[in-house]
């Protein structure tokens, strides 16, 4: 079995008979077996779902040729088991042809009971639909993950069957089998979670107060990030619990530095949406991107100059400055922040990275500043614990997807967070999701305790109202739990979905894919009109295979100028380079024996102190 071609997706093994369910599977694999049923009731047909006791399948045994129901009885629209797989004739026939290359009897059992392959696609992996249908349903918002997880886009999540529109019904029915107690079955979980969206809009309010800075032992258990609304809170929107000025104040300059790593086509859109949307209301947007990215950060500045009213007409300036980018993000802030001049000066910073989809128009992170007299604000604010230990608001901290400062908001984020890359802050030592955790603990939980308790405020609370509640800790999260970022979105003006999250947005592996998905998707109309029409113009041109480090590129990637420089002050060839080997000018030597040619040589190439010691500088 486990020689047998298939979907890549690991959670099917068990589906397909693979991996260690390989020989359970085989054992019935045969064309000419002629398997036996003997329980006679529905409710138990496979898995341990509705298995009988003892007692109940003695009182219900009779012998009789398989398959005792219709295929349909079999099916289970919500497992998260093998939903759907295997019910194609063809699927089954090719395994017969396959493992034994034999075709089943003119009796086999399986005639009359698997479906042909015409409109029966439901069942299918996504990479098994054929590129017409994959065509289709990439307009509504489908990716693998969320076809292959049986989960709906947003588009369609907790739409029943008379609420689709008619185009999309016709095409459900023709292509995949549904009809509409089948669909409404399938969305059966979406409508539950929708009514719990409801409720929890009439039911609670945001916690925007302080009270977290007078906790006590006695208080403590009293303090969440929502609260039930007051009677005079009945029927109020939540939105409206975020203060946001419908225009820039005259007496307040503002700039917003972005962290932007260009490495594909999706960042490079999340830069674009957020110089539309959140660019508005500063009056200079600082672009910082490792030295790498530089084509692709002035190829958007050129159209946003072009295409953004507020570029083209002069209100707000932009620029790019470019660095070494050795210290994630926050590294990119620092370098940006610093590289500015003493006639560079501001009253309010915003700082976000390219995570993250800008859905409107949105400046309360700056706003907020001088309505609640804060030196820090941020999108979101959590009260959970460092590694997802606990819940409580003497941890209350703010995350860095977007976060706002004044003078000395800032000063103290520079104070703190600027850090060189060996610090310890970095966490030498830590790898993947270790490393990721300990630095968000130092960079975000712990910065936010370097203000005052009332100089710091998150906007929205990033854990979400009790009936949205969550088993897991590390899903108490709107970028985790899906349903609740839903219910920002929709009734609290929440402006942000991040890119990487399957359900939120993203997800394809192809650009033409990609471009269709997101002109079709109702979330990014507001920050992509400007360039919706002409989308394949901001990546035209550009070779996303060169975008990453200097370092890790073929020396045929590498512009003249750097090989000419590699060449002459390092010693490299091609042959060396594009073989990862170093040239007698580095080998055997440690960075403080290099000359100070040789470290600034490294540099413009994208290697750093730290990376060279831990020789990682190389393809």
């Amino acid at each position: 079995m486990n020689s047998q071609a298939s979907s890549s997706n690991p959670n099917l093994q068990p589906c397909d008979g693979r991996g260690r369910y390989s020989a359970e599977h085989w054992i019935l694999s045969h064309p000419s077996v002629k398997p036996c049923d003997l329980y006679t009731k529905e409710t138990f047909t496979w898995n341990y779902e509705g298995m009988p006791t003892v007692q109940e399948f003695r009182q219900n045994i009779q012998l009789a040729p398989f398959p005792r129901f219709p295929l349909e009885t079999y099916l289970k629209p919500h497992s998260k088991i093998c939903p759907f797989r295997g019910t194609l004739l063809s699927f089954r026939l090719n395994e017969y042809d396959g493992l034994y290359k034999m075709k089943p009897p003119s009796d086999w059992w399986g005639f009359g009971f698997f479906k042909s392959d015409n409109g029966w696609w439901l069942n299918q992996t996504w990479v098994e639909l054929p590129e017409f249908l994959q065509a289709e349903i990439i307009k509504l918002g489908y990716n693998e993950h969320l076809w292959d997880s049986h989960h709906r886009p947003y588009k369609l999540w907790a739409r029943d069957w008379n609420s689709l529109v008619a185009r999309q019904r016709k095409m459900f029915e023709e292509k995949f089998a549904f009809d509409e107690e089948l669909w409404n079955t399938y969305v059966k979980q979406d409508l539950h979670n929708a009514k719990l969206v409801e409720e929890s809009v009439l039911k609670y309010k945001p916690n925007t107060s302080f009270d977290r800075c007078t906790v006590t032992n006695e208080t403590r258990g009293l303090i969440h990030p929502w609260y039930t609304r007051t009677q005079e809170d009945k029927g109020r929107w939540l939105g409206e619990h975020i203060f946001e000025h419908s225009t820039k104040p005259a007496d307040k300059k503002r700039v917003l530095i972005i962290a932007s790593v260009p490495r594909d086509e999706t960042h490079l859109l999340s830069l674009w949406t957020e110089l539309e949307c959140f660019a508005k209301p500063v009056d200079h947007v600082l672009i910082a991107a490792p030295t790498w990215g530089k084509d692709y950060v002035e190829h958007v500045m050129k159209l946003a100059k072009m295409y953004i009213p507020h570029f083209a007409q002069k209100e707000v300036s932009i620029e790019a400055r470019y660095f070494l980018n050795n210290r994630y993000d926050v590294g990119l802030w620092c370098d940006a922040y610093s590289s500015l001049n003493s006639t560079e000066s501001y009253h309010e910073y915003g700082l976000i990275n390219d995570s993250v989809f800008a859905l409107r128009k949105f400046s309360a992170i700056y706003d907020n500043l001088q309505h609640q007299n804060l030196e820090m604000t941020s999108m979101s604010y959590s009260f959970t614990y460092k590694f997802n230990l606990g819940v409580g608001p003497e941890e209350y901290w703010v995350e860095s997807v977007f976060r706002g400062f004044n003078q000395k908001g800032i000063d103290t984020f520079q104070k703190y967070s600027c850090v060189n890359e060996e610090d310890p802050m970095f966490c030498p030592g830590k790898n993947g999701a270790s490393a990721k955790a300990c630095i968000v603990n130092n960079f975000e939980h712990d910065l936010s305790k370097q203000y005052p308790c009332k100089k710091v405020q998150g906007l929205f609370p990033t854990e979400p109202p009790e009936l949205l509640n969550t088993t897991e800790l590390w899903e108490l999260t709107w970028i985790k739990n899906t349903r609740y970022w839903r219910m920002l979105i929709e009734h609290m003006g929440f402006p942000i979905a991040k890119i990487n999250e399957p359900e939120m947005s993203g997800g394809w592996d192809r650009l033409e894919d990609s471009l269709v998905a997101w002109k079709n998707n109702p979330l990014l109309k507001n920050c992509t009109k400007n360039i919706k029409q002409r989308m394949d113009e901001l990546f035209k041109g550009l070779d996303f295979e060169k975008a990453k480090p200097f370092f890790q590129q073929r020396w045929d990637k590498l512009p003249s100028d750097l090989q000419t420089l590699a060449g002459q002050q390092l010693g490299y060839k091609q042959a060396i380079w594009d073989k990862g080997q170093k040239p007698l000018e580095l080998k055997g030597k440690r960075w403080h024996k290099l000359t100070e040619e040789h470290k600034a040589a490294l540099s413009k190439l994208g290697c750093s102190k730290l990376m060279y010691k831990k020789d990682l500088c190389y393809v």
